[in-house]
């Protein structure tokens, strides 16, 4: 018993499979090309292309502009970066509060990475309240039989459940 064939194909209601039919898409045949020039030509597409890029551009730029006026959660620098065995130097550590969160229990760790060679008095502070900004004060310490060279110190901090970490060098004579 055959029906009626609709968009040329007929049916029948025996079990068999339907034809497959072959649809060519535009943009995956061989034939067709996309023409660029075009559609850069044409006035819409292309005022449109120039927002776009100008859209990103600027995007880019705000990215760039933000992350260099941010301040830093961690800042630090050495009243004397080179020394002799003999002499201390002392390790200046700041510690803020970018966006203004008042933090509690804010832990600094100072830590040579050849503790054998050097030594940090009170390596580690912890802060119980910390609203803007904090300085803190490292005495750094060559032990005597030292190599003249640079040591590496290490400096973390953690605060609201994040760690950063920066690294800093020490150049002995």
């Amino acid at each position: 018993m055959e029906q009626k064939p609709q968009n040329g194909v007929k049916k029948n209601n025996l079990n068999t499979k339907p034809p497959i039919i072959l649809v060519k898409m535009g943009v995956y045949d061989k034939n067709k090309k996309i023409n660029v020039k075009k559609i850069v030509e044409n006035g819409k597409s292309s005022i449109i292309m120039k927002i776009f890029v100008a859209a990103l551009l600027l995007g880019i730029l705000l990215l760039i502009i933000t992350s260099i006026l941010t301040p830093k959660p961690l800042v630090y620098y050495f009243d004397k970066n080179t020394i002799t065995t003999n002499e201390q130097a002392i390790l200046k550590v700041g510690v803020s509060n970018p966006f203004g969160q008042t933090s509690r229990n804010v832990i600094v760790e100072v830590a040579p990475e050849d503790a054998k060679s050097i030594s940090v008095t009170q390596p580690r502070r912890e802060i119980e309240v910390l609203d803007n900004f904090r300085e803190l004060s490292f005495v750094i310490n060559p032990i005597k039989e030292i190599l003249p060279g640079n040591y590496v110190i290490r400096i973390s901090l953690t605060k609201n459940n994040q760690k950063f970490v920066e690294k800093t060098a020490i150049t002995i004579e």
